[in-house]
């Protein structure tokens, strides 16, 4: 079965007329919160993953840096990440963890 988009249900509303605007407004006030039922296992699960906001949270987080270097390294660190499809914060961790390894 085809469902319609909240796009699209959003569109339809506004070419209802003004009369059945109304009615679609008398009908959603009808519903009252004894009218719901208690959230399933699975649906509080999914409603608190809804909850959280921003990036998930990786080891102990992640923290902004501020770095200086030199500009011809730079660039070729930027063509090393654009080549390779990674983000600059991804080659810096990368980098850390290979030389933190190195190190032993």
């Amino acid at each position: 079965m085809n469902r319609p988009t909240k796009r699209a249900k959003a569109v339809d509303f506004e070419l209802l007329s003004k009369a059945d605007k109304e009615r679609v407004y008398r009908e959603c006030e009808k519903v009252g919160v004894e009218d719901g039922r208690a959230l399933s296992k699975g649906d509080r699960r999914l409603h608190e993953r809804a909850r959280r906001r921003g990036r998930p949270r990786v080891g102990a987080g992640a923290k902004r840096i501020q770095v200086t270097i030199e500009g011809g390294l730079l660039k070729r660190a930027e063509a090393f990440v654009r080549k390779h499809r990674m983000t600059r914060a991804q080659f810096l961790a990368e980098a850390v963890e290979a030389m933190l390894a190195r190190a032993g």
